[in-house]
């Protein structure tokens, strides 16, 4: 997980905070968490889809209240979209878009490329679909503070 910051991450549009993304094995994605604001109320709408056909494979819609989650040394305001397991499959690349709504947040910092967690490489690349000035998610800054998976069940 990135370095938090906290001095405050906007929702002043309508655009999404996105990021392209692939898996070098077979995996099942079931939950991202996002940086929030303790105790505060976000609503939430994730989509996923392919990065080619730009076809929507999962969408999820949700109201969550931030919590702060006990990180090292310090604590780190979140929230997490759960849904049910869908099934990422070897170098397909996908774009998860998160339209968030609520008071400013936190958000991270240092994000890294690649990521290799459980014998699997999640890679990141940047992906902007906004005309943002600032405010937007990409792999060294934003929104989406970690994803959570499992093997997929054969």
């Amino acid at each position: 997980m990135p370095v938090a910051g906290c001095e405050g991450w906007s929702y002043h549009d309508t655009s999404p905070d996105s990021i392209e993304f692939w898996v070098d094995k077979d995996e099942a994605l079931h939950r991202i968490r996002f940086f929030g604001r303790k105790d505060k109320y976000y609503s939430v709408s994730v989509k996923i889809q392919d990065s080619q056909s730009m076809e929507t494979l999962l969408f999820v819609e949700d109201g969550v209240s931030s919590v702060p989650l006990p990180y090292k040394d310090r604590k780190i305001d979140v929230f997490d979209v759960m849904f049910p397991p869908y099934a990422l499959r070897n170098n397909n690349h996908y774009v998860v878009e998160a339209f968030i709504d609520g008071p400013r947040s936190c958000f991270g910092l240092g994000g890294v490329h690649s990521v290799k967690c459980h014998d699997v490489t999640f890679n990141f690349k940047n992906y902007f679909t906004s005309k943002k000035a600032f405010d937007f998610t990409n792999v060294k800054k934003g929104q989406f503070a970690e994803f959570f998976f499992r093997p997929v069940c054969k």
